[in-house]
């Protein structure tokens, strides 16, 4: 939850990049999240640039962002002043989530390098992004 609450628009083949996983762990701690109405897929209609696979990107709903606020210790308006959270979807817009949207393929492309680092990085010999690379944070399983 917290990547995605500060990045929101990953996908989830750049989450699993990033976090160090397999594609059926994020798979099941998507659907995890998304049956706990914490996590969205972002819909078709909502995107305007075609380069993108259907129901790929994701982004938390209110009540996620709500609950990653919460575990910051904080209200959802000082997480997103402080932490950069944003998403929420199209009826509850939060933090930056509108020019993310309008800038996608310039979020998309810059998530997509980071995501090439972090696996590049890993591939070496004792390589992390961070002390705590090799761990996802707690609430991802939550």
């Amino acid at each position: 939850m917290d990547v995605v609450g500060r990045h929101p628009f990953l996908s989830a083949a750049v989450l699993g990049d990033v976090l160090g996983r397999d594609v059926r762990w994020v798979a099941r701690r998507r659907k995890a999240l998304l049956d706990r109405g914490l996590l969205r897929l972002v819909t078709r209609a909502e995107i305007h640039w075609s380069g993108l696979a259907r129901g790929d990107l994701l982004e938390l709903t209110p009540a996620g962002l709500r609950t990653l606020a919460a575990h910051l210790g904080l209200s959802l308006a000082s997480a997103v002043a402080h932490h950069g959270l944003a998403g929420g979807g199209p009826e509850s817009p939060i933090g930056t989530r509108r020019a993310l949207l309008a800038h996608l393929a310039h979020t998309v492309g810059a998530d997509a390098v980071f995501g090439v680092l972090a696996r590049a990085v890993r591939a070496q010999r004792g390589g992390a992004l961070s002390s705590g690379a090799t761990r996802p944070p707690a609430l991802l399983g939550a």
